[in-house]
């Protein structure tokens, strides 16, 4: 999570549990103590640094191949 500012860890375990166990959204955010504004903060920090990631994939897969 690093580059997410994940200010708890409680945040990510719900965000845990929704994107890797697959709970639904608000269950996990009950499940774990977690506002839905505390979720959907950095769910969406999530996935800012996906695209971004996935914006820069193809450069990597270049330099691998050279």
């Amino acid at each position: 999570m690093a580059g997410t500012r994940a200010d708890s860890q409680r945040v990510v375990d719900s965000l845990r549990a929704h994107l890797v166990d697959g709970q639904d959204a608000k269950v996990a955010q009950a499940k774990h103590g977690v506002s839905a504004s505390e979720f959907s903060r950095l769910y969406k920090s999530l996935r800012v640094q996906h695209v971004r990631a996935m914006s820069l994939a193809p450069f990597y897969s270049l330099a691998q191949q050279a």
